[in-house]
């Protein structure tokens, strides 16, 4: 653990209180994101459609932290596009604009752009040697 280090052992006293948030089920994240609005004011209809929840929750990982800074920037998207629900476009933009947070399926497609270039690549190789045999 980061904080056992000798040089941060000032850091650590001064600590008094710790506890470690297991992380959420995809039916948690919901009624976090629930509470979350009630706490806030909020009493209107559900404003995450449940595909956006969805994203949210493999984004997020159930990490409440995480939970709250995407909604906080997924409503502030769907705000600016004048929309009244948070799609999962919204949601995706705010992972793309959060670090440490990575889109689920990013590295597959990007691993899959990857081995295209490379077989286009033979392709064109094998076109150009087979001109000149």
């Amino acid at each position: 653990m980061l904080l056992s280090q000798p040089s941060l052992r000032q850091l650590r006293q001064r600590i008094t209180f710790s506890f470690e948030i297991e992380a959420l089920d995809r039916d948690g994240v919901e009624r976090y994101v629930v509470h979350r609005l009630a706490t806030a004011g909020y009493n209107g209809p559900f404003l995450f459609s449940k595909r956006a929840l969805d994203f949210l929750y493999r984004t997020s990982e159930g990490i409440p932290r995480v939970i709250n800074i995407l909604c906080h920037k997924a409503l502030m998207v769907a705000f600016g596009k004048g929309e009244r629900t948070v799609q999962i476009d919204h949601v995706k933009s705010a992972a793309d604009d959060t670090e440490g947070v990575s889109v689920p399926g990013a590295s597959y497609m990007v691993a899959m752009i990857a081995i295209a270039g490379l077989m286009l690549g033979a392709a064109f190789i094998y076109y150009l040697g087979g001109m000149y045999l």
